[in-house]
Order: structure tokens, then sequence, then C-alpha cells
């Protein structure tokens, strides 16, 4: 297989780094090339085998930039891995998820372990969280369904956070939950089944929608508070914490069962 004539560089936000290792797949996929990606160190392991990428530490010809940091367009609008394909020349579809590959072989989750894995804060904790009553009511509800709640990542309780330990578990496990996350991106990458709560970010624009169901909040905010982050957060006095909290337990309970 031809080599990509570039390097394509993202190193920080690890989630990101997820979220454009899915472009850079489809980039070498689409036109059977093998593209060198400089990420950060610590994932390279998630990309060993990967028939369309191929790690390296050399300096990236093309620097995927962030949506805040792109002016040349306006990308909010575009799905979060959209932001990064156009960057690379193309739109993808963004159920289009990287492939994971670990020592040559292609990781998808096999459900073998009754095992809810629960992520409660992102690595943006003020903004990108589920609330600490929602993870136990959650947590009570999965343990009286006979299944063992594991944490990982940042959280309110004892939790795993290393990524190799965390891709293990997630390998065999039977759900996800979470908002928008590293783990999210990860999850969905070795195709678990997954609950995502969207804090202030709309679902069309986050989630990866095959094998996820979303818990969205009902604040109108949501729409573009990303975009108009100063605006909104400064008007809604919010920079503490994200308000568009407001989860119906009902709603989570009528929307987990399914999954259990």
């Amino acid at each position: 297989m031809d080599c990509f004539s570039q390097t394509v560089e993202l190193t920080s936000g690890l989630g990101d780094c997820i979220v454009a290792g899915a472009a850079i797949q489809a980039l070498g996929r689409n036109n059977n090339l093998s593209v060198n990606f400089k990420t950060n160190p610590i994932l390279d392991f998630l990309f060993n085998g990967n028939p369309n990428i191929k790690t390296t530490d050399k300096e990236g010809n093309i620097r995927l930039k962030w949506v805040s940091q792109y002016k040349d367009k306006n990308l909010y609008p575009l799905h979060t891995m959209q932001r990064f394909s156009y960057q690379l020349g193309f739109f993808i579809d963004p159920t289009d998820v990287l492939d994971v590959y670990i020592n040559k072989k292609k990781i998808i989750n096999n459900p073998s372990n009754k095992t809810i894995l629960i992520n409660p804060l992102s690595a943006e904790y003020n903004r990108r969280y589920i609330p600490s009553n929602i993870i136990d009511n959650i947590e009570k509800l999965c343990i009286e369904k006979g299944y063992e709640v594991v944490y990982i990542g940042d959280s309110y309780k004892e939790s795993t956070k290393d990524i190799k330990t965390c891709t293990a578990l997630l390998e065999n496990c039977k759900l996800f939950i979470g908002p928008v996350s590293f783990y999210y991106h990860l999850a969905s990458a070795l195709r678990v089944k997954s609950i995502l709560f969207t804090n202030y970010m709309p679902e069309h624009k986050f989630s990866h929608f095959f094998n996820t169901t979303s818990i969205n909040p009902t604040l109108k905010c949501v729409n573009l508070c990303e975009e108009r982050e100063k605006e909104y957060r400064t008007e809604n006095n919010c920079w503490d914490k994200c308000k568009a909290i407001d989860y119906n337990l009902a709603e989570i309970k009528e929307k987990l069962l399914p999954c259990l």
C-alpha cells in the first residue's frame, strides 16, 4: 500500500485524537493509502496494525486545528468528525468511527462480561459531566438488574484511569455510560453500546449515533453555547458549572432499561 505524501498531526485533546484518527483512517481507506499520523504517544497502541494509519514521532506537515483555532471558515455547524475531515479535504460520515487495532488485531466489543462502565466526568469536568445524584440512581438500577458497575476515567468514585486497562474493560463490557469524552469516543471506536449525556452540546454534533442512546437537556442554550461560549456563560452565570443538566430521571430509566 502506498503512503500518503504528508504527515498529519494532532497531539492534544485525547478525544479529539480519536476523532481525528477516524478522519485520517477514512482518508487512507478512500485512497488506498497508509497515512502517517503524529498523535499523543500514549494512544499509539490503539493504531498498531491499522492498515490506513501509521503513527510517527516526526513533525506533521498538516496540523489539524480545533474548531476554535480554525480561522479560515466557521466549522462550528459541522459534526466534530467533519471538522477534522474538512481540513483533510472531504466530509466523513460521522458513524464511520476509528477502527482500533492492538498488536495488529482489530478489537471489537464482545459483551461477554456483565459489567456497566461509567465515566461521570470528562476532562472538561465543569461542562461535560453527569451529576452525582444521577450517577447514584443509575448505579442502583444497574445493580438491581444484576450488573457490576465499574467506573473509568475521572469520577466522583474510585475509578480506573489507565487507558490500556480501560480499553480492555470496554472490549467485554455490556454498556458504557458517560458524557462526551475521550472514553465515549473510545467506546464508540470499539462499537460498545453507549448512553451519552450531551450537556452543553447538541447530540447531532457530537454523537456517533450508532449504538448510542442520547440523554439530552432541554435548555435551548445548548444549541449555540459552544460557538458563543463567553456570551452564553456570562448571561447564564454558568462559568462554574454548566446548567444544562436538567435530565429527567424517568426518561433516563426508560432509555436505560432496554440497554441492560
